[in-house]
């Protein structure tokens, strides 16, 4: 299996092991085998936490949490879970979602899709480009289309609040709202793919793989490692909008 290309580069942290000698450092990466550092769900290189202090969209680059150590515990843990740190294997750590100990209260991820499935497909696409800026509460100050607005509004998806002025996502899909997001980017972003036989670059549904059959067809196949790519698969597949039904690869478009 090919993944689909990208900028991604692996930093070179992910290639040394911290012994007690390093410190602050060496207590981040002990903190991340445990099971309570459970990522809520993995998108591509991408991992979102859960914590008291609210959830947290993590890259092996970046993490917006208060720790002055980077890499920090996230960042360790997301390097685990993909398979880049050195010296640790899976059984090294331990992936327990039950073990995550801050959720937030809310409807599950199907109750939510269902919800958003409701929507016409501008309003689900004007919500997908905005979800990112809704995580943890945060609120929206900038402007939709009056119907996706009014669609969104009247669909218990979006909350208008007058201080500060904007929208927010309605409270009970703040449980849900990873997931959500990663739903909606399967369902509309698509990813390109430069062909090995050089028949030029072709795109493909987001987060899906790309493999070659002996005669050099290309076969692309949707994610299915992770709880949360099977729960998705299924909604699309449950909503008839699954970007793969009637795929096909077009070179140079």
């Amino acid at each position: 299996m090919l993944p689909p290309p990208d900028d991604f580069k692996v930093p070179e942290w992910v290639n040394t092991v911290p012994t007690v000698s390093d410190g602050a450092y060496f207590k981040s990466f002990v903190a991340a085998l445990k099971a309570d550092m459970t990522p809520t769900c993995i998108d591509g290189h991408t991992g979102y936490f859960s914590s008291r202090h609210g959830n947290y969209v993590v890259t092996l680059d970046n993490c917006v949490c208060g720790s002055r150590t980077r890499p920090c515990k996230h960042q360790y843990r997301l390097a685990m879970e993909l398979g880049l740190m050195s010296g640790v294997k899976p059984g090294d750590f331990i992936h327990d979602p039950s073990k995550i100990k801050y959720k937030l209260d809310g409807v599950d991820f199907e109750t939510a899709v269902d919800r958003i499935e409701q929507l016409p497909t501008t309003a689900q696409k004007e919500l997908f480009g905005i979800l990112s800026s809704l995580f943890n509460g945060k609120v929206y100050s900038g402007t939709l289309s009056d119907d996706s607005a009014r669609a969104l509004v009247d669909g218990n998806v979006l909350l208008w609040i007058d201080d500060p002025a904007g929208y927010r996502l309605c409270t009970d899909l703040d449980k849900s709202s990873f997931m959500l997001d990663k739903y909606l980017r399967r369902k509309f972003q698509q990813d390109s793919y430069l062909d090995h036989f050089g028949r030029g670059v072709f795109y493909f549904p987001h987060g899906c793989t790309v493999d070659y059959a002996p005669d050099q067809t290309c076969i692309i196949t949707a994610p299915e490692q992770t709880e949360s790519d099977r729960k998705i698969n299924a909604m699309l597949k449950k909503h008839h909008c699954d970007p793969l039904d009637g795929f096909t690869v077009r070179f140079g478009e």
